[in-house]
């Protein structure tokens, strides 16, 4: 090759036409050119080109026309500028073919790109390039991008990493063999069509961890056959939809992603795990950084950037207690970027989680077919997941949904996990289906609907546990909670006041309840031999529905029930547990029933509660159980009955219409006037208005099972006099009628038979009162003569005599 003139800048200038004719001359020597510019339109199409083509550090001036091209060798154009168009002709003739390595690195194209149709042999790599188009223009199927990778092939790996989009992309339909990566490339917003990987497939994987996207878009048949990755990727416009729909991949990585604009998943086939997890990393910083809150450190910002967290300029330190918060809010005051800083054995460590900022976020028919972990994410529209599929456990743990959520129609093969979960509007569960429900400390707003929900096992709304860092010894030691206390609770995101006490339960002494100004939180301390665990119970909201559900048990545990909550016609095989709920709404529980037991220990009902129908295979345990309003319990079946103490029916209110129980249970058992006090509490806990025997012949059985006739006869007369004095005279023979007046005056119906020795000894008593007078102190009248009888005749019969022997 002939020297090359050299430009005033020191740059040699070459014309395209002879680098054309050199690249098609038939030489098989590599053809390198370095820090040259090449003047004019580069045209090779329909070209062949057999040698090995190495640019490095050149500029192209014109176009380049590459369309039906061939290269038999690797083409490495590296750290080259494309002033012009690539390939900008019409789109059916632009199939170049690569049969080795294609690479871009460091390239930067300010024109058009078009590699529609290529096909590379080997692997494709555009590493830390530059795409400064911004316009699209239109084509035959609709506007054309910016950036085209359309109908590509690549038998190794498409590697696009840090690299810059100013425009919009499209890579529909690029298969590969290997996998694809997008790891640190940003796609700016331009108000242009969205990046494209509609019927993508990437057979290994694909990584777009700590991407950065204006706005994304999948479709069907897109597939990534090993690994999807999103982790740390950044999705910044929210006018523009998001869509993965009915993508394919094995294992999607969404750690710390975030989108901003509506995103749907709809469809999706997961063959293994998928992560939108907080995306964790140590931090090499001192702990002095988070000593303070306000605008954090520029040490911590430097490590939170080396560590690869994106990190707003507005960033500022939140505290509270040994756990601190990086937050970020916009100029409407939402926050819109957290992280989580904490303490470990080993430094400080940093948890950015994963948010879905749209208004929408769409997960209808996707399938996973391992696990789905969410926990922490943000959901800030709606989130839809009806009809989703997951073979192992879907966990959202901790996350926030600032609008309804629906999990109508989904199947989870194990857990579905919604612990400390928030939701700020509704939450759907309809037809769900699952082995399980954990949503210990759960707070919905709105309203909770989970008819025909199918458990396998538990329903469980009860308290959510979490231990302390902190001795039993040194929270006892002082009614106020502690410095160390409160610090613990802050971290937590439970602050006391400093005046606060710790009162131990009446009922549990273990339970320590937080009061200050005589008002009770609702979380309270659970204090163990060596161990303390703060309780959060959990908050439901408007209304909550749990008609015609299917589990094994239903935990409300210390929970508290806002609006009305329902239960009607469920099958619970275990039994319902409202141990310490507090109910504000009506409890609707009709036609449920409780396979073990109904455990409404220190439950408040504050409203009215209808247990009509229902049926409990073993016990009703009410002690310590407070019915402020109507308490139905008509056409239950139950095998006991249990009130504790004190009567539980504190309106009296109580219908027990139809209801039947086999024993009655008290702790009031010391003796048997304290047992028969607890009988008459329970008697006299009926509503006047809708007074029936019912309870009586309960009581009546239970006495005769028990073999105590006496007592069983009593309940039976007194259920007899009550129902005349509530209901008037109802329709009961005279004669019965009769009976029961004697035996209620006479023995107290059966059970006070000293009243009937009183009767006996006073009647002897006034007897002998009117007799003594008048018989006792009258004299006797005169003797009388005796008279002898008269003799006795002697018996004889007509033709026959009897010879009598003399007598002496």
């Amino acid at each position: 090759m002939s020297e090359l003139p050299l430009l005033v800048d020191g740059h040699a200038q070459i014309a395209a036409a002879a680098v054309a004719k050199a690249l098609t001359d038939g030489e098989t020597i590599p053809y390198r050119l370095e820090d040259c510019v090449i003047e004019g339109d580069l045209d090779l199409r329909f070209a062949r080109i057999g040698r090995c083509v190495d640019f490095s550090g050149c500029r192209f001036t014109g176009s380049i026309d590459l369309r039906n091209a061939t290269f038999e060798a690797t083409a490495q154009l590296q750290a080259c500028e494309f002033d012009g168009e690539v390939n900008a002709g019409d789109q059916e003739l632009a199939h170049t073919i690569f049969k080795s390595d294609l690479n871009f690195d460091g390239s930067t194209f300010n024109g058009f790109v078009s590699f529609i149709g290529f096909h590379c042999a080997a692997s494709v790599s555009l590493r830390h390039c530059r795409f400064n188009a911004t316009a699209s223009r239109p084509g035959e199927f609709g506007p054309r991008r910016s950036v085209e990778f359309i109908g590509g092939k690549v038998f190794k790996a498409f590697s696009v990493n840090a690299s810059v989009f100013a425009g919009s992309a499209s890579f529909n339909g690029l298969a590969c063999e290997f996998a694809g990566f997008f790891h640190d490339t940003q796609f700016h917003d331009q108000g242009n069509l969205p990046v494209d990987f509609v019927a993508s497939s990437f057979r290994i994987g694909c990584d777009l961890s700590r991407a950065r996207f204006a706005a994304v878009r999948t479709s069907r048949r897109s597939t990534a056959a090993r690994t999807c990755g999103l982790g740390l990727a950044r999705i910044v416009s929210p006018a523009h939809d998001i869509r993965f729909d009915f993508a394919t991949t094995r294992w999607l990585q969404g750690n710390g992603v975030m989108f901003c604009g509506p995103v749907s998943f709809s469809g999706l086939q997961c063959s293994g795990d998928a992560f939108f997890s907080p995306f964790s990393s140590m931090l090499d910083v001192h702990e002095s950084a988070l000593a303070s809150a306000g605008p954090i450190s520029p040490a911590l910002r430097s490590a939170l950037e080396t560590a690869r967290f994106p990190v707003p300029e507005n960033a500022r330190l939140a505290r509270f207690g040994e756990t601190c918060e990086v937050v970020a809010t916009s100029s409407d005051g939402d926050q819109h970027w957290r992280c989580l800083l904490g303490r470990l054995d080993n430094g400080i460590a940093a948890w950015l989680t994963t948010q879905f900022r749209g208004s929408e976020t769409t997960f209808s028919n996707a399938e996973f077919k391992r696990n789905l972990d969410m926990s922490y994410a943000t959901f800030v529209g709606s989130a839809r997941f009806e009809s989703l599929a997951c073979t192992s456990n879907a966990n959202f743990q901790r996350a926030r949904f600032d609008s309804w959520a629906d999990f109508s129609n989904s199947r989870v093969g194990l857990e579905l996990q919604l612990r400390k979960a928030t939701f700020r509007s509704s939450l759907q569960l309809d037809g769900c289906r699952a082995q399980g429900v954990l949503a210990e400390g759960i707070t919905v707003l709105g309203w909770l609907s989970a008819r025909h929900m199918v458990v396998a096992r538990n329903i469980d709304f009860g308290p959510f546990s979490e231990p302390l860092q902190i001795e039993p010894a040194d929270v006892l030691r002082s009614p106020l909670a502690s410095p160390q206390l409160r610090s613990e609770l802050a971290g937590l995101k439970l602050r006391l006041p400093s005046q606060s006490k710790l009162i131990p339960d009446k009922r549990t002494p273990q339970h320590l309840h937080f009061v200050c100004n005589r008002t009770y939180s609702r979380s309270y301390l659970l204090v163990r031999s060596h161990t303390i665990r703060l309780q959060q119970p959990s908050v439901l909201g408007d209304t909550v529905n749990f008609g015609h559900a299917d589990a094994r048990s239903l935990i409300l545990s210390d929970a508290l029930i806002v609006g009305r909550i329902e239960i009607n016609g469920s099958s619970l095989r275990g039994g319902g547990f409202f141990r310490r709920t507090i109910f504000r709404g009506t409890m609707d529980s009709r036609f449920t029933s409780y396979g073990v037991n109904l455990q409404a220990g220190g439950a408040e009902f504050r409203h009215d509660a209808l247990f009509r129908s229902c049926k409990i295979g073993s016990s009703v345990v009410l002690s310590d159980a407070r019915f402020l309003r109507e308490a139905n319990f008509s056409l239950c079946r139950m095998n006991e009955l249990g009130m504790g103490y004190g009567s539980p029916f504190v309106s009296r209110r109580a219908v027990f219409r139809g209801c039947t129980f086999d024993r009655f249970d008290t702790l009031d058992t010391t003796t048997q006037d304290r047992r028969q006090a607890a009988w008459q509490r329970l008697i006299d806990s009926q509503d006047s208005r809708r007074f029936s025997l019912d309870p009586y012949l309960a009581l009546e059985k239970c006495y005769r099972t028990e073999g105590r006739h006496q007592e069983a006869d009593a309940i039976y007369f007194e259920g007899r006099a009550a129902q005349r004095r509530e209901r008037g005279n109802p329709r009961i023979p005279p004669l019965r009628w009769v009976m029961d007046t004697f035996s209620q005056v006479l023995t107290g119906y059966g059970v006070r038979q000293t009243r009937l020795w009183l009767w006996i000894g006073g009647v002897l008593l006034l007897s002998t009162l009117i007799y003594w007078p008048d018989r006792a102190l009258v004299p006797k009248s005169p003797l009388r003569r005796h008279r002898p009888p008269p003799p006795r005749p002697k018996p004889s019969w007509p033709g026959l005599t009897i010879p009598f022997p003399p007598m002496a």
